[in-house]
């Protein structure tokens, strides 16, 4: 699955930042889907912007089940400061249509600290997006809509742009941009990201340059290095 953290989950996260990409062996034909899992060992834990993990280093994974019709359901998990770990639960749809991939879905983030976006407990966001390849890069729009489990007056969106640029053929190595913005959880925060990422001997690497206009002590901007790998 491709969330925010992968990017994630990949952004991420900014969950980007977490170097897990698509599985580079899955397991086949477990009731008509694939089996996959990744692991990663980052810098900083970035969560749109934000440092979950003090501004220091955490370790992640996730386990995903694909099924041929595009249904999906996964888990993922990061260690983090404010509580032993965040569990993340999912399930979408995704699939293509006239060269355009789309995914929509539902994710919930389990923390047994009180960490999270809205500075409360655990939420439920769902999300859409849409994605193509331009030639000179590949592009995902998309939003979260979020809803706080605990506190229905804390609804945010957070839409999002991602950027892929490919610098060459022989090395396989892209130039990788972010931006998104939380709306209407009491004002306006953007975060946005770049760097570059390659895959070398079965490992996903990552540099990226983070950064937020959020307030606060873990929202400085920062480099983050991340290394994974998928199964």
């Amino acid at each position: 699955m491709n969330v925010f953290k992968k990017v994630l989950l990949a952004s991420v996260a900014t969950a980007a930042v977490a170097a897990v990409s698509a599985p580079a062996m899955a397991e086949e034909g477990l009731m008509g889907g694939e089996l996959s899992a990744n692991v990663a060992f980052v810098s900083d834990y970035r969560f749109r912007g934000v440092s979950f993990s003090g501004e220091d280093f955490a370790i992640q994974g996730g386990l995903d089940w694909g099924h041929e019709s595009g249904f999906y359901i996964g888990t993922w998990g990061s260690s983090q400061s404010s509580s032993d770990a965040e569990i993340d639960v999912y399930a979408g749809f995704s699939g293509e249509a006239e060269g355009v991939s789309y995914d929509v879905g539902v994710i919930g983030y389990l923390f047994d600290g009180t960490l999270n976006p809205n500075g409360t407990g655990d939420i439920v966001e769902v999300y859409a997006s849409v994605g193509a390849d331009l030639g000179v890069a590949a592009a995902t729009a998309g939003v979260y809509y979020g809803l706080d489990a605990l506190d229905n007056t804390n609804d945010y969106f957070y839409p999002y742009l991602d950027v892929s640029v490919p610098l060459g053929e022989d090395v396989p190595v892209s130039l990788d941009g972010h931006v998104g913005i939380t709306t209407g959880n009491g004002g306006d925060v953007i975060d946005w990201s770049i760097g570059v990422s390659t895959s070398y001997a079965g490992l996903d690497f990552s540099l990226a340059y983070v950064d937020t206009d959020a307030a606060g002590t873990l929202t400085d901007a920062t480099a983050v290095f991340s290394v994974g790998a998928s199964f």
